[in-house]
């Protein structure tokens, strides 16, 4: 009797275990990738910097952009046509030293979605001009300045009216020179190649403080490094807020005021979501360059708490804070990083309870993606998700179809 019960003990705990562990039990996917040839290739570049999903042609689906630095093309965008079925357009047939940093808005005013990369190589930040509804699979997009002075290097950007004064801005770090800026949008946007520019932050490289993670991101990026950025309205009061390696920033009076959040996370993915209902919406980082926790942060009576999601992500540099099951609350879609020491990397979603109770769910066939990206590519109503890997195996593109619930 007590070795019947023994064994009645340890299935249900190994019931449990692969349970929560288990590859994707609320959905079916379709899994598509240019390794089986699903999708045509992107190019032939071996450094895919970035993924960028919007719906740039009008037709309720959602496209997504593939952008490399090293070939040409650098852009390409993908449409899905039907089933399995996707067009390629290249966007940008040169060589373009883009890095990390893209950002999407309607820059022109035209109604329609235009597009911003900026250099890691150079002091360059462009933005290409949207030629909807005049799609030509083989026609290069007009290709707008931005910035081509200062300090070469940029790592993440964002778009959002920081000022409140309902004209454009871009929030932008140039690590070239350890600072974070904001461009304000020129009244002839087309005509115009640099935008005028306020540095808001700068940082030193003499220390920081011990961050949250294992060290090893003290392996691959410089002491003090900051990066990581996006928008939201933090404090309420109705004007968007740029939130940016472990801090928050919001005009007072003229001038942008610093707000620590946590100086021990200064290079994050971060995203922001009205994860627990009421008050200021909560902010997300994960350890983007190095090993560590994801962290939620909730704001109570003047201080933000930390809340350790995932005990141990190893360069998680894919975060999107959305509703994912459209049930009413925000749920978290991250992944890490294929490289040479992660082999077995994961792509997964928290599923939020209602109560910011998570539900860890992998994904299959877990090809490690950067910079994921998280949209309605065949316009069914659910999200799908769209990683590609930054150098390892690149260039490829992988694809989860959303089939629903199962």
């Amino acid at each position: 009797m007590e070795k019947c019960c023994f064994f009645s003990i340890l299935f249900l705990f190994i019931s449990f275990y692969v349970s929560a562990q288990s590859e994707s039990p609320k959905y079916s996917w379709t899994f598509l990738s240019t390794e089986y040839g699903d999708l045509e290739m992107p190019g032939k570049g071996k450094a895919q910097t970035d993924c960028v999903v919007a719906d740039f042609t009008g037709d309720g689906k959602d496209d997504f952009l593939i952008i490399e630095k090293t070939e040409s093309p650098a852009i390409v965008m993908y449409l899905h046509k039907s089933g399995k079925k996707f067009e390629k357009f290249i966007i940008e047939k040169r060589t373009v030293q883009a890095g990390e940093a893209s950002a999407i808005s309607d820059i022109d005013g035209d109604g329609d979605l235009d597009f911003a990369v900026a250099s890691d190589s150079t002091n360059q930040i462009w933005w290409w001009e949207n030629p909807y509804p005049n799609f030509e699979p083989d026609k290069t997009w007009k290709r707008n300045s931005i910035k081509k002075t200062g300090a070469i290097f940029h790592h993440d950007m964002v778009f959002g009216d920081f000022d409140g004064d309902k004209v454009l801005d871009l929030a932008f770090w140039n690590q070239g020179e350890n600072s974070l800026y904001v461009a304000k949008k020129p009244g002839n946007v087309t005509k115009t190649d640099d935008w005028a520019l306020t540095k808001i932050f700068s940082y030193n490289i003499d220390g920081q403080m011990f961050q949250r993670t294992e060290g090893s991101e003290l392996k691959n990026i410089g002491v003090n490094f900051h990066e990581g950025i996006c928008k939201a309205d933090i404090d309420l009061d109705g004007i968007d807020d740029i939130v940016a390696g472990g801090m928050w920033f919001g005009l007072k009076n003229g001038k942008y005021l610093q707000n620590d959040i946590d100086k021990s996370f200064i290079a994050a993915k971060i995203d922001v979501g009205q994860i627990i209902s009421g008050g200021r919406p909560e902010v997300v980082m994960t350890p983007a360059e190095g090993n560590g926790p994801m962290v939620m942060y909730s704001f109570e009576n003047g201080v933000w708490n930390p809340t350790i999601l995932q005990q141990n992500l190893r360069q998680a540099h894919s975060l999107k804070v959305i509703d994912f099951d459209r049930d009413g609350d925000i749920d978290i879609v991250s992944a890490e990083m294929r490289t040479k020491e992660i082999t077995d990397p994961k792509v997964f979603i928290l599923f939020n309870n209602g109560s910011a109770v998570f539900e860890r769910v992998d994904l299959p066939n877990p090809f490690g993606t950067h910079n994921t990206g998280v949209g309605d590519i065949d316009g069914d109503g659910d999200y799908d998700i769209i990683g590609k890997p930054f150098i390892w195996d690149s260039p490829r593109i992988n694809i989860w179809m959303n089939d629903g619930l199962r």
